[in-house]
């Protein structure tokens, strides 16, 4: 009987012999119809080779772990003096990194997420520092509906996650927000913001803000009774209720660059803090003047301004600015003539300004020359250079 057994699966024993000793892919098993005995036989052999599989794999590993941890014993003996800086001296350093316009625009390859990329050291560095994350540039674009057909204001994919990552790194440090867009035609989109920019929760947190938005947006984004007492820089599109209400929210503004607003809705925005005064449409000599008496402190100041019929039968008395160094007046498209010029240099006839560094004006005609002459040797502002261009 046994005999026959083992004339009869001898193959499949010389095959459980060598399964033992060669690799288990070239094992082979017995057929269906072995006895089972030597089914258990072959179980057996596997089940020790798997034994033994995982002891070499626990060696093998054992060994890759000395190997690393003396690869990193040998890196460790070696002194890098960027890595024993002072935390807060590198973090200082990361700082210095960011432009110095103060708009920092989300990528990989500039600072601050590049910094979060070299090491962990650096990165554990850059995540701590909150001034990192405290000024974001993004882009608005438009996009058609594919419900209403309409197009909406949005912003680039993405950009909601960055949004997040980006301020709940900042902390409670103040915040410098830019939004773009390039499309400036008004259209029904103009009225309404992406639904996360709406009621903008870290208002009171802005210490800078630019925005090429409509004065709807603007509302969207900023709540009428959101306070802004950290705000220095505002440059925006403003509707005279809003014009009325941002004085008082916004006590420390210094800078202010007017892009769209309504005439009545001047007076409202003036303030004696400001230092720097920027309008984007006309201004009539009057309201020239009201700015300059209302805000004694301007550095800066750029606008178009109009001479109007009323103007010449106003005397305005003389107006000395002790600290504005950098003047730009430009002419309205509309009358780039010898008439237009003079009425920029006409706005120079009620002004002393002895510090003056910079001034851009048009001058056309002799008695724009003699006006702008007049001034010149008024304010004795010869230490520094000005420009004027010829109609």
């Amino acid at each position: 009987m046994i005999g026959e057994l083992l004339a009869s699966y001898g193959h499949h024993l010389s095959v459980l012999v060598m399964a033992s000793c060669l690799p288990l892919a070239f094992a082979t098993l017995p057929c269906l119809d072995a006895p089972p005995a030597i089914q258990r036989a072959v179980l057996s052999v596997l089940q020790a080779q798997i034994r033994q599989t995982k002891i070499d794999s626990a060696t093998r590993l054992a060994e890759l772990s000395l190997q690393k941890t003396a690869a990193y014993t040998r890196i460790g003996s070696k002194f890098y003096p960027v890595l024993s800086l002072p935390h807060e001296i590198v973090s200082a350093i990361f700082v210095a990194c960011l432009p110095v316009h103060g708009r920092v625009r989300p990528s990989k390859k500039t600072a601050p997420w590049i910094l979060t990329q070299v090491c962990s050291h650096w990165r554990a560095v850059a995540l701590s520092t909150a001034e990192l994350w405290a000024s974001l540039d993004l882009e608005l674009s438009r996009q058609r509906d594919l419900q209403t057909g309409n197009r909406v204001v949005v912003l680039k994919p993405g950009c909601e996650r960055i949004w997040n990552l980006w301020l709940s790194r900042a902390g409670s440090r103040p915040l410098s927000l830019t939004l773009r867009q390039k499309e400036r035609s008004r259209t029904l989109a103009d009225q309404l913001l992406p639904y996360f920019l709406r009621d903008f929760k870290f208002a009171h947190q802005l210490q800078r803000l630019e925005a090429d938005i409509s004065p709807s947006q603007f509302r969207w984004l900023i709540p009428a009774n959101a306070s802004l007492k950290h705000l220095t820089h505002l440059a925006v599109g403003l509707d005279h209720t809003t014009a009325q209400t941002l004085p008082g929210r916004a006590a420390p503004l210094t800078s202010l660059v007017i892009r769209e607003h309504l005439p009545n809705s001047l007076p409202y925005l003036l303030a004696p803090t400001l230092t720097r005064l920027e309008i984007g449409r006309n201004l009539a000599l009057v309201d020239f003047y009201n700015i300059l008496s209302l805000c004694p402190l301007l550095v800066h100041f750029r606008g178009m301004v109009r001479a109007t019929p009323a103007c010449d039968q106003i005397r305005y008395p003389s107006v000395v600015l002790q600290d504005m160094v950098s003047l730009q007046i430009n002419t309205p498209y509309a009358s780039r003539d010898q008439a237009g010029a003079l009425d920029c240099v006409r706005a120079l006839g009620i002004l002393t300004l002895p510090n003056l560094r910079t001034l851009h004006i048009n001058v056309a005609g002799r008695a724009a020359h003699d006006l702008l002459a007049a001034f010149l040797s008024r304010s004795a502002c010869y230490n520094g250079p000005y420009w004027t261009k010829p109609l």
